[in-house]
């Protein structure tokens, strides 16, 4: 069983059972992925010219909320995606 743990943009930690997980890393053209980013945030590239970007699928099973009983549980999977990015700071410090 793993334990997720909470983070400010959730309200309560999860537990779940990872059956499986697949990442896959891919490059793009800097002009394709430029849009997707909000300001402050800038890509980091390669060759001034290409991004980074990753997408994850996880098969999981019994996703709830922690502490609750095992069946309340539920079975999903979850897909999500990283835009590997660059922030400065108005310090001028590289994050």
């Amino acid at each position: 069983m793993l334990s997720l743990r909470s983070r400010r943009y959730h309200p309560f930690a999860v537990e779940a059972y990872f059956r499986k997980s697949l990442v896959v890393g891919f490059v793009a053209p800097q002009r394709e992925l430029a849009g997707l980013l909000p300001a402050p945030f800038s890509l980091d590239l390669v060759n001034e010219e290409f991004g980074f970007l990753a997408a994850a699928m996880v098969d999981t099973k019994g996703l709830r909320p922690k502490g609750m009983p095992k069946f309340t549980g539920r079975d999903f999977i979850l897909i999500g995606y990283r835009i590997f990015a660059r922030y400065e700071t108005a310090a001028g410090k590289r994050r």
